[in-house]
């Protein structure tokens, strides 16, 4: 699985619909016709992330520390995406995607309404 750094519009996709990180990266992978039939949503979450700056692709990237079954990023926020934000917007855009993706903090601030994940085995 692999996204490009022109690939998508990380800001109007997660300000959308989709309040989620696990559903944004499935909507994306479907949008670019990447087959996903064979992961499972919760394999994604974990309390443990690399959190990188890429200088080739000017992107924060980050990627599952199971670099075997995912060895592509995760989440890539394009320096375009932040420009423009402040330093305390940036940060909340930033935590957020990664709040998302940590079952911990997911059970402790996300609203359970909205969890699409909350429950599932």
């Amino acid at each position: 699985m692999s996204f490009s750094a022109n690939s998508v519009e990380p800001l109007s996709l997660w300000k959308g619909c989709i309040t989620n990180a696990v559903e944004w990266l499935l909507a994306s992978a479907a949008h670019f016709n990447i087959e996903v039939h064979h992961l499972d949503p919760q394999d994604l979450l974990s309390n443990e992330f690399v959190v990188c700056w890429d200088t080739e692709l000017a992107s924060l990237l980050i990627a599952h520390p199971d670099a075997a079954k995912f060895p592509e990023a995760l989440v890539q926020i394009r320096s375009q995406t932040l420009q423009g934000m402040s330093w305390q917007e940036a940060s909340q855009f930033i935590g957020e995607r990664l709040m998302l993706l940590m079952p911990e903090l997911r059970a402790r601030y996300l609203d359970p309404s909205i969890d699409m994940l909350r429950g599932a085995a």
